[in-house]
């Protein structure tokens, strides 16, 4: 072999080995970030598991809820919760207006129960209609409107009617509890 040659060879070994270990740094480098990321992700959902375990303990002392009292308010609110949002993004799926602004509005209504009953978990038992029969009624007639557009669409009213009836027994109890408040701070 001629020397050139084996010069050449060399350089380009050397240079091969001089990318090999630019690789290498930079997985090291890439590994060691991803290992910080993850500790802090980590470490973020351990000081949040904390802070909502002390939130439910706040809660549930403010509340005055047994330990049944607060599984059966924390199923019933993650059923209702899930019942207004899978309603909620089928809304467009109404084919009438005037049906779609209904239910739209009895939606923003079951939210503003929702609302009033995360703060007052005690009146869960006021709202029992809403809860076990008016929403999930609704739910079940939102799968349904498309197949059979003329009798869903009555009951698919009706069940909107009954959510806002719902709402306004709220709206009621809200009036009232003012009325009692300012008459107090007289």
């Amino acid at each position: 072999m001629s020397k050139p040659l084996l010069d050449s060879l060399v350089g380009s070994i050397k240079m091969f080995k001089g990318e090999i270990m630019y690789y290498f740094y930079f997985t090291i480098v890439t590994l060691v970030i991803l290992l910080l990321l993850s500790v802090t992700q980590i470490v973020k959902m351990r000081k949040l598991k904390k802070m909502q375990k002390e939130k439910i303990k706040i809660f549930v002392k403010e509340n005055a809820l047994s330990d049944s009292e607060l599984k059966l308010f924390v199923s019933e609110m993650r059923a209702t919760r899930d019942y207004i949002n899978s309603i909620e993004s089928r809304i467009k799926l109404v084919k009438n207006d005037n049906s779609q602004r209904k239910v739209a509005k009895a939606v923003a209504e079951s939210k503003k129960i929702f609302e009033y009953l995360m703060e007052f978990p005690k009146d869960l038992l006021y709202y029992d209609l809403f809860l076990y029969r008016n929403l999930p009624t609704l739910y079940t007639v939102m799968d349904k409107v498309n197949l059979d557009e003329h009798n869903s669409e009555e009951l698919l009213l009706l069940t909107c009617q009954n959510i806002e009836t719902d709402f306004n027994k709220l709206k009621e109890q809200i009036g009232e509890d003012n009325n009692v408040l300012e008459e107090f701070i007289k």
